[in-house]
């Protein structure tokens, strides 16, 4: 049998919006289930439904590339900090952190190209199908028009003009991660520098800046506002606590004096004032260029040749 588009055949390509690669990625058709099939110029192709998530080859997710390559600027900002206070054994530990902390970057980056699949599969079905045809008991599904939310927060749609959408998306998603890597190196500077001299003091400041960099990125729902002000609670209370465990530590009982205090105090509290701005504004250029490529995806949307009044019957018949 044979049909025009806009219905989507196996092989059609899609884009996604977290893609780095730039390049889209043909669809494939769930093999388990029976199809219809249409004549295109290189040859008979099944079309696709609702319950067809698969891609032939995975994308370069931003997800996991942006956590882990961002836990990375992290570390490594804090081992900077903490270079320019203190050299010796303690420097040798945390640039050792640094090594470790980008090997797990890296591995996490050559991994993010093998989660699309298990991720889609595991997503709801598409959305926007056309809501007459049915194939197989399940709703066709059309280019320009019908989209697929992974797991992973990426929303992919089939476009017949996928290159330059591609193109766009992957541009804002590597810029997002170059905003976002170095507002964590910053960060990550200013809690180094301003962690004191002792190592448990200092490990008391890291601990606290990378756990809650990895809760801030593991809640998809925090807004930009939400994000500094997280950080603005934890920056607080740090510099709040500051004197109360420094004593605490040998080698930091010098600490004791109230003109001391005051001043690690202030340097504290203007550290933390200084990477909630900058927090804010990374988070704020992040969400900027997300919406951009949502706006690529509308653009694509708006390219739909669905027609409103079709209506096939395409069930298999064995």
């Amino acid at each position: 049998m044979s049909l025009a588009k806009p219905y989507i055949e196996e092989g059609g390509l899609v884009v996604c919006s977290f893609d780095l690669s730039g390049t889209p990625r043909a669809l494939e058709r769930d093999p388990s289930k029976r199809a219809v099939t249409v004549m295109t110029k290189s040859g008979t192709k099944p079309l696709l439904t609702v319950v067809d998530k698969g891609i032939t080859k995975q994308f370069t997710c931003k997800s996991p590339a942006k956590f882990w390559s961002g836990m990375a600027a992290l570390v490594a900002g804090i081992a900077i900090g903490v270079v320019l206070i203190a050299t010796g054994p303690v420097g040798w530990l945390i640039l050792g952190a640094i090594a470790a902390t980008a090997a797990l970057a890296a591995v996490a980056y050559i991994r993010a190209k093998h989660v699309c699949n298990s991720a889609l599969e595991a997503s709801p079905d598409w959305t926007l199908p056309h809501k007459a045809t049915i194939i197989n008991k399940h709703k066709a599904v059309l280019y320009n028009r019908s989209l697929l939310n992974c797991n992973q927060g990426g929303i992919l749609i089939a476009s017949l003009t996928p290159d330059i959408a591609a193109k766009q998306i992957a541009s804002n998603n590597r810029w997002e991660i170059v905003s976002h890597d170095v507002s964590q190196l910053a960060i990550g500077v200013l809690t180094g520098y301003t962690a004191g001299i002792s190592l448990i003091l200092q490990g008391v400041n890291a601990a606290l800046t990378v756990g809650i960099y990895s809760y801030g990125e593991s809640r998809t729902d925090l807004s930009a506002e939400k994000g500094a002000g997280l950080s603005a609670g934890i920056a607080g209370f740090k510099a709040w606590t500051y004197d109360k465990y420094a004593v605490l530590i040998p080698g930091s009982i010098a600490k004791e004096s109230i003109g001391a205090m005051a001043k690690e105090w202030g340097k504290g509290v203007g550290a933390a004032a200084l990477g909630i701005g900058i927090d804010y504004l990374s988070n704020k250029i992040e969400e900027n260029l997300s919406e951009k490529n949502k706006d690529v995806l509308s653009e694509e949307a708006a390219k739909s040749e669905v027609s409103p009044t079709g209506v096939y019957a395409l069930n298999y018949r064995s």
